[in-house]
């Protein structure tokens, strides 16, 4: 039963009732595994990020915040820059900054660790380019900046897109600390204008009052700038974490811009995703999760490179999966038996069955997990008019050319084969001779549920407190009513797995299989 359980559950939501026993009588049957997308066709994004921005922001921040206090006492307010200087938040963000000038080093002590040991292991895959590129992208970004394109540069022919993800963060880094940066500037200008206004002894008091206050503001807007550029290099670091993992976080590669990508793209091959679809949530965190990343760091040790690949799919490259089953059938009177071993584990189909590709179990398992698992495929796609195969005849209720195209297995005699699908299907069984069943359930209307005996391939119901012993098989009972049970969100209905082969075998098959049987003799 290895195979019922190679990659987890398979299917979303599963539809189980009776099966027919003859549907059985063929030799092989197919389970339906569900569909993925199959491509052999990626898009990269190189993004090029200048770290130096944000050590040169902390160092700015630290800069102008003693500035302020010099500037006070300069002003005469001595008091005043006592007070801030002894505020607990001055000290945060003077130690705060240290930390996090640190967090931005590990990234590159961590990064120079990798890549040495990429090179001991003589580079395990294949990279898409190296450190020095950096400069590369960052020339084609400035020759393209007369034309606007200095945040997203599309090279179609060359199925890249450079996204300049510094000019982003720039731009946040303007809004979100420097404006605080400058707020804070304006107040100790308004403190040394006021300063040197002659008061009496009530407004001297009031005039402290206010100077303290305007100096509450001003570490307000320090310790927002400091907040903004912590949670900021945090994210960073936790977005380096994942790309070191090859994984695509959206601090490197907003929601925005990938929108923007996808639909130059879209457009670019003719695909078949529309703005509206790519802009849902479900949709886009598809393609995150689908991104391929390798990280770089570029010839100044602030510079990091991502390179991102991710698979360009639509519904053209949709396909259905199907387990070929091989399963004892009796061949004829005389007491023979057959059954068809399939060439491979799986055979992936087009709507159309016109399509297909055969993949191992492996192959399946190391497809990427979204809404509909997307295989990158290392053989080619093949047309049934110019590759006949037998698993896509017997899918396609075709016996022509079976008896040359398929492994046909013919036997005198098998051992017994009982498998359970899932925990509330019908046992499914093959028995070489006519079985007694041993039945022991808890009332005799029970009992008369179940079958005497078995012969051939079926499928046997147990009913709830009944068990049932059968050549060293224990079969337990359990609820015989259509059952639907959830593993995943999405709503979908799929038969019990039946064979797909629903003609009868051809002539010249049953002649092959019996004369291979009587030149055994």
């Amino acid at each position: 039963m290895r195979w019922i359980w190679l990659c987890a559950v398979f299917l979303v939501f599963v539809n189980l009732h009776k099966t027919n026993g003859d549907d059985l009588n063929k030799g092989l049957f197919f389970m339906e595994r569900g569909e993925v997308y199959a491509t052999t066709d990626t898009w990269n994004i190189q993004i090029p990020v200048n770290t130096k921005i944000f050590t040169t922001a902390l160092a700015d921040v630290i800069s102008n915040l003693d500035g302020y206090v010099q500037k006070l006492k300069r002003s005469g307010l001595e008091t005043i820059a006592d007070w801030v200087a002894g505020q607990p938040e001055y000290s945060k963000i003077r130690v705060g900054s240290l930390l996090l000038k640190h967090k931005i080093g590990d990234i590159f002590s961590a990064i120079k660790h990798l890549i040495t040991k990429r090179q001991i292991e003589n580079e395990y895959h294949h990279l898409h380019f190296n450190w020095t590129d950096v400069d590369e992208i960052n020339q084609k970004l400035q020759s393209h900046a007369l034309n606007g394109t200095t945040e997203i540069l599309n090279l179609m022919g060359d199925g890249l897109t450079v996204y300049n993800a510094t000019n982003n963060l720039l731009n946040l880094l303007e809004t979100e600390v420097y404006s605080q940066l400058q707020l804070a500037m304006d107040i100790v200008e308004n403190l040394k204008e006021n300063s040197h206004n002659p008061a009496g002894r009530s407004r001297k008091v009031r005039q402290v009052s206010d100077q303290t206050e305007a100096s509450d503001k001003a570490m307000i807007s320090y310790r927002k700038a400091f907040d903004f550029l912590e949670a900021e290099i945090m994210s960073l670091t936790q977005a380096y974490k994942l790309s070191t993992l090859g994984k695509l976080d959206p601090f490197f590669l907003p929601t925005s811009i990938l929108v923007k990508i996808l639909n130059q793209i879209g457009a670019a091959r003719g695909l078949l995703f529309s703005e509206i679809e790519i802009g849902q949530e479900s949709t886009l965190q598809n393609f995150y999760n689908l991104a391929k990343v390798s990280v770089f760091s570029g010839t100044d040790s602030s510079d990091l490179v991502l390179d991102v690949k991710f698979p360009v799919v639509d519904d053209r490259s949709r396909f259905t999966v199907f387990e070929p089953v091989p399963w004892p059938a009796r061949l004829n009177a005389k007491g023979l038996f057959f059954k068809i071993n399939p060439e491979a584990d799986l055979i992936a189909v087009d709507q159309e069955r016109k399509q297909y590709f055969l993949m191992s179990f492996s192959e399946f398992c190391n497809c990427q997990n979204s809404t509909i698992k997307v295989c990158h495929l290392q053989k080619p796609i093949r047309r049934e008019d110019e590759e006949p195969n037998c698993l896509l005849r017997l899918l396609k209720n075709d016996d022509k050319d079976i008896d040359n195209l398929c492994n046909v297995v013919t036997m005198k005699t098998f051992k017994t084969q009982i498998i359970k699908l899932t925990p509330f299907s019908d046992y499914i069984y093959a028995v070489p001779s006519d079985t007694k069943l041993d039945k022991t359930c808890e009332t005799k209307a029970q009992a008369r549920e179940i079958s005497d005996s078995i012969s051939g391939s079926g499928t046997l119901y147990v009913p709830a407190s009944c068990t049932v012993r059968v050549d060293g098989y224990l079969l337990l009972g359990s609820n015989n009513s259509t059952v639907f049970f959830q593993i995943k969100q999405n709503f979908r209905e799929i038969p019990m797995p039946r064979p797909r082969w629903k003609g009868l075998m051809a002539k010249s098959l049953v002649n092959l299989v019996e004369r291979n049987a009587s030149l055994s003799n």
